[in-house]
């Protein structure tokens, strides 16, 4: 072997060497991740870690310890901890490539302050108060670390930084005058922020002797402004008031996390500004271009005015753990919750104002809804807002004449001579449009209704000019008016009809769905107004197969007998129910026709028969299940929470339908998934159900009484063969306005199909719909 040979052999050796040894080595890197950049005092944040063993060669006694910063509270973690602790997690054996995540649910704890304040004042000379509120008391960042150890490899850390993004509330006071005042206040500071002022003050000039030598005479007209701002929800209320001879006041402000309430009172002779403004949602995944409410109403002369607003909001969420039911505390479940907790609110908003001189306001509700005003005159008028159901009403009466107000005592003046103008329109700019607008009009009595951009409905007498359009799918109506007119003008564009008379279309199917005990029947029944009229009192009566027992159905009935129910329904046009109806067909044999009949009297519609013959058979795969968990907000007794929970542990896909029934008495606020539907109170979601996986949906809504609420889901698998349909069902029971009351139900099925709590007569006591062991039809859980 030459010499040169033998470099090339012992250079290889050393390559192979160095290689090898390059590749068989320990390491271990762990990474964490937040679910937010931003929280704010009270919020939940999900903190996901991952320990991954990146080395060639196996770890042993892995150690994985999370170290929270005090201003963190726990609420759950998955996997759970080690026995004894709430940060240590043991894994003994990673193998190469291999990667263990752990998700922990926190929640950032609120710092506890809290401030009040209170007092009295009377007397005459000069005033000024200069006042600032805010609770706003933490800001900054939060750091939380994670430590990874083995028994092969040095420590190695992950961190991550969330800013404290807190959202609060302020209020600030300006007021200002000379003359007579007597007035008192009082303010209170904590998680939320309250003020309350009551003065009556006029005005005249003002001579104050500090020293025996000087006298200082002021003359200054009072000013009032207070600007209340809840960052936490969005909404900003002002009210200012200038150059005014006489004030009587009140004002109560309430500003809190889930709320907001404002109600004001006043008498003046002056200059008077009200504003509000709700911003749009900014967690939305597309930013509104215009504020959810405007409101801005300015006022010259002699003038009173009332206004209250009453607002809920839950951009912070405030859940107690404890209340969440353990079948929904899961990690998703918790994230799913602060994501709904984002841009959920509503308003109701009244207002009235009388007196003499200038009015110029507007209401605005996003960018489709307006009403308007302008003049000078009498005027009396009164306004009604509601955001959740896009609802603006008004009604006013009018009557030009000039205006002139003395501004300041340098002889200053504010004349003015402006007809009234009015205008009102609803509408996307595109496909509809519905409007009126009153202009140069010597005298307006008007009364003015819009309910979405569905619905308007018009009342006016006016001596004036007038215009009147309507758009809808490239369809025009105009009308143009100049004179003395009286009017009544309405519009629904909620549907079409199909039928140039009043008619009922009414379909019905029907499933079976055999259990170990008992059969039960799904029957589906779909009625629809498609004529050209709204009616009202419309029975829908279902007759049973004989035998058949009553269990529940999605809308409550009028009527019910052994051998039927009967629902009464109004309809408008284009509007219909679907209404499922759960029966069991136990003991009635194999004839199981069900007759399902529709009519309205008051409309003259003969009675319309739909017959299910022969119910199609349903059963529940055994890799699936189904799991619905309510809860009560900690603070608002009346906020109900629902987690629905479907799991699919076979290797096939599924084309999945929910469909979840809202109880009487309440409304729908959010949902973590977008429904694909809802009709007639029934919300209608459609997924893929993959192998393997779980899929979630959390959503909630309001009851409007205190009473016992049942709320219950249907979901439908379909599978890829073509095979027919599953169905399987679970409910939910809870108290409203009871603290910590909830029930859950589950839907397990085991592998021949079904798992339900039944006795030996085949009586349901849970988690399906509902029957009561005894037999009765009241229904129990």
């Amino acid at each position: 072997m030459t010499f040169r040979k033998l470099i090339i052999l012992v250079v290889a050796i050393l390559l192979a060497v160095q290689a090898a040894g390059g590749t068989d080595h320990y390491e271990l890197k762990v990474t964490k991740e937040a679910s937010v950049n931003e929280v704010s005092p009270g919020d939940w944040i999900n903190y996901t870690i991952s320990c991954r063993n990146t080395g060639s060669r196996e770890l042993t006694g892995v150690q994985i310890m999370e170290l929270y910063p005090l201003d963190l509270e726990v609420n759950s973690t998955f996997p759970a901890p080690d026995t004894g602790t709430d940060n240590q997690w043991t894994v003994n054996y990673l193998p190469p490539g291999a990667t263990r995540t752990i998700t922990v649910n926190c929640k950032l704890v609120k710092c506890d302050a809290g401030f009040s304040f209170g007092g009295r004042v009377e007397g005459t000379g000069f005033l000024r108060i200069n006042n600032y509120f805010t609770n706003r008391f933490q800001s900054g960042t939060i750091l939380n670390q994670v430590i990874a150890t083995s028994d092969q490899t040095d420590p190695t850390t992950a961190s991550f930084s969330a800013q404290i993004s807190p959202e609060f509330a302020e209020v600030k006071i300006k007021k200002s005058g000379s003359g007579a005042y007597t007035g008192q206040e009082a303010s209170k500071i904590g998680d939320g922020l309250s003020y309350q002022d009551s003065y009556v003050s006029s005005f005249e000039p003002s001579c104050a002797h500090p020293s025996a030598d000087t006298d200082i005479a002021i003359s200054s007209r009072w000013r009032d402004d207070v600007s209340g701002k809840n960052r936490m929800a969005g909404l900003s209320i002002s009210e200012d008031y200038y150059y005014a001879t006489s004030m009587d006041r009140s004002l109560r402000l309430r500003l809190e996390q889930n709320s907001t309430s404002w109600e004001t009172n006043s008498e003046f002779v002056g200059m008077g500004h009200v504003g509000l403004l709700q911003k749009s949602d900014r967690s939305s995944s597309v930013h509104a271009s215009r504020p959810v409410l405007e409101s801005e109403n300015d006022f010259i002369g002699k003038c009173k005015i009332n206004n209250s607003l009453d607002g809920h909001n839950t951009k912070v969420i405030k859940i107690d753990i404890n209340q969440v039911p353990s079948s929904a505390r899961t990690p998703q479940v918790m994230l799913i919750i602060k994501t709904l907790s984002k841009g959920s609110s509503s308003i109701s908003y009244l207002s009235s104002a009388s007196g003499t001189g200038l009015v110029s306001g507007l209401d605005m509700l996003g960018s489709s809804q307006l009403i308007s005003v302008s003049g000078t005159g009498d005027y009396e008028s009164s306004a009604a807002i509601r955001t959740q159901d896009s609802y603006l009403a008004r009604s006013q009466n009018l009557l030009h004449r000039p205006s002139s107000f003395m501004i300041a005592e340098s002889g200053v003046w504010c004349n003015q001579s402006l007809k009234w103008a009015s205008r009102i329109w609803s509408g996307d700019n595109k496909n509809r449009f519905m409007g009126a607008e009153i202009s140069s009009a010597n005298r307006v009595n008007e009364t003015v209704e819009i309910l979405g951009l569905n619905y308007i409905n018009l009342d006016m007498n006016f001596s004036g000019q007038a215009n009147l359009r309507t758009v809808y799918k490239g369809s025009e109506y105009g009308q143009d008016y100049l004179g003395n007119y009286s009017i009544k003008y309405r519009i629904s564009q909620k549907g079409l009809s199909k039928y140039n008379q009043p008619h009922l279309s009414l379909g019905a199917m029907g499933r079976l769905l055999y259990l170990p005990n008992c059969t039960l029947a799904e029957y589906a029944i779909e009625i629809e107004n498609d004529g050209n009229s709204r009616l009202k009192q419309v029975d829908v009566l279902d007759l049973f197969p004989v035998g058949a027992e009553f269990i529940n159905s999605t809308l409550e009935f009028s009527e019910l007998t052994s051998s039927g129910v009967k629902w009464t329904v109004d309809l408008g046009m284009g509007q219909g129910y679907y209404i499922v109806l759960l029966l069991d067909v136990t003991k009635s044999g194999s004839d199981l026709k069900n007759f399902v009949s529709a009519s309205c009297e008051d409309s003259g519609l003969q009675v319309i028969n739909a017959t299910i013959l022969a119910p199609e058979e349903v059963k529940w795969p055994s890799e699936c299940r189904m799991i619905k968990s309510a809860w009560l907000d900690q603070d608002d007794k009346r906020l109900i929470w629902y987690s629905i929970i479907v799991s699919n542990l076979a290797d096939i896909n599924y084309d999945a339908s929910l469909r979840d029934a809202l109880p009487p008495q309440t409304a729908l606020i959010n949902s973590s998934v977008d429904p694909e539907a809802i009709n007639d109170r029934v919300i209608i979601w459609s997924f893929q159900l993959q192998p393997y996986e779980n899929w979630t949906v959390v959503y909630r809504m309001r009851a409007l009484d205190e009473e016992s609420l049942i709320n219950y889901a249907q979901v439908e698998l379909r599978p890829p063969d073509g095979s027919p349909i599953s169905v399987a069902y679970a409910e939910a029971k809870l108290q409203v306005g009871s603290a910590g009351v909830y029930s859950s139900g589950e839907w397990r099925p085991p592998d021949w199909g079904w798992d339900l709590n039944m006795d030996d007569s085949c009586n349901l006591t849970s988690s399906c719909y509902l029957k009561s062991d005894c037999g009765s039809e009241s229904g129990c859980v």
